[in-house]
């Protein structure tokens, strides 16, 4: 998957600087990446040193210490990555570059990641530690696309969007209605909620956009946050589902929802 893209959102953080006794020595960007798929989430890190001060700094990094808080401030998971460095880039030399390339599996559930996360990233060097903090956009490959979720609650509701960006062609695929997004909150097993209960969508074919590799499209559905019922939806802890109802194959997205609640 390509690392930088619009869709993909490459998060550049710039943990810091130093001087040491040869020349200036800088950390290069690091690009942090959160994929998920059905069955596993993945954090990636790239980073590359093309000048001598980045190969300087970059040789100087002993460890990196990554938390991972939702953005209500609850922490989600912790884990520090111990870089391998390769390429071509001997200690005398100043015209080869060097790259930094880690990857690590987090016990946190797909379904149990949100839309975004707030990433604080202390590096330690051989010369002294940087901290800096990110926010992480999730990105979960279904089937031929992958999937960006965002959700923005609002006092008058909130609104479900979902951008999707083709990596692969699918022959033969359709939307079977007018309808695009779905959206569906669950709590204990029980649907509370479905953007399409009630609604007499157009039976007519419509093409699955983005159709290009390499396109993005978003969807989005604004909500009052009241139910069939006319009451509005209790506060607590939910399960998001976001469905692309296509065939021959739906397109699936589940998060955790909070509504609410601080």
């Amino acid at each position: 998957m390509r690392v930088a893209s619009v869709l993909l959102g490459v998060l550049l953080i710039m943990c810091g600087g130093y001087r040491g006794e040869r020349a200036a020595a800088v950390l290069p960007q690091l690009q942090w990446q959160l994929e998920t798929t059905p069955t596993q989430t993945v954090l990636r890190l790239r980073a590359g040193a093309h000048t001598e001060p980045e190969v300087h700094g970059l040789r100087t990094l002993e460890r990196i210490h990554l938390q991972l808080f939702r953005l209500d401030g609850q922490l989600l998971e912790e884990l520090e990555l111990v870089p391998s460095l390769g390429g071509m880039a001997p200690r005398d030399s100043q015209a080869e570059s060097l790259m930094l390339a880690e990857q690590a599996l987090l016990k946190t559930a797909p379904s149990d990641i949100p839309g975004q996360l707030r990433g604080v990233c202390r590096c330690v060097t051989a010369f002294g530690e940087f901290t800096q903090e990110v926010v992480l956009q999730r990105f979960h490959r279904s089937g031929a696309l992958v999937l960006a979720p965002s959700v923005e609650v609002s006092d008058s509701g909130v609104t479900f969007r979902l951008r999707a960006r083709r990596v692969q062609p699918v022959a033969g695929e359709y939307f079977p209605s007018s309808e695009r997004l779905r959206v569906e909150l669950f709590q204990g097993g029980k649907r509370w909620w479905s953007s399409a209960e009630g609604v007499a969508f157009l039976q007519v074919i419509g093409a699955v956009e983005p159709t290009e590799v390499g396109a993005e499209v978003e969807y989005s559905l604004r909500w009052d946050g009241r139910l069939p019922t006319g009451e509005r939806l209790p506060a607590g802890d939910y399960q998001l589902r976001l469905t692309l109802p296509a065939r021959p194959q739906e397109y699936v997205l589940e998060l955790p929802f909070r509504w609410g609640m601080p």
